[in-house]
């Protein structure tokens, strides 16, 4: 009875470690990333006549989360933008001559910028 009962207990307390392994948890935000948004000018990694310029008021400079606007120069046709970041996270939205369009993207690096259809660098 007594080895039963140690059985018992070693199988209810594997369950509750098991159970407390959860890996369905997203992974941390990365809060020390600080994007490189103001004055920096970006060019497309495919596309040199594909540039854009990002520009934050004093509020949305050296933080994780913030707003710009800026612009976007494609083949010679300049677009007004605004966008927003948060830690790796970035949309920009462009205003162009033939309708509003909105990416969504990663900051790789410092340097980097990944929308899924395009990269751009500084």
């Amino acid at each position: 009875m007594r080895t039963l009962n140690y059985m018992l207990v070693f199988f209810v307390g594997s369950i509750v470690i098991l159970a407390s392994c959860s890996t369905t948890d997203p992974a941390p935000a990365d809060l020390t990333f600080i994007p490189p948004i103001n004055g920096a000018s970006w060019t497309n990694v495919a596309d040199p006549n594909h540039t854009f310029d990002f520009n934050a008021d004093s509020a949305n400079i050296n933080v994780n989360t913030g707003v710009f606007a800026g612009t976007e120069t494609l083949n010679s046709i300049v677009s007004s933008l605004t966008g927003s970041f948060n830690n790796r996270t970035i949309s920009i939205n462009i205003q162009r001559p033939s309708g509003a369009i909105r990416f969504d993207g990663q900051f790789v690096s410092n340097s980097l910028i990944d929308f899924g259809s395009f990269r751009i660098s500084r």
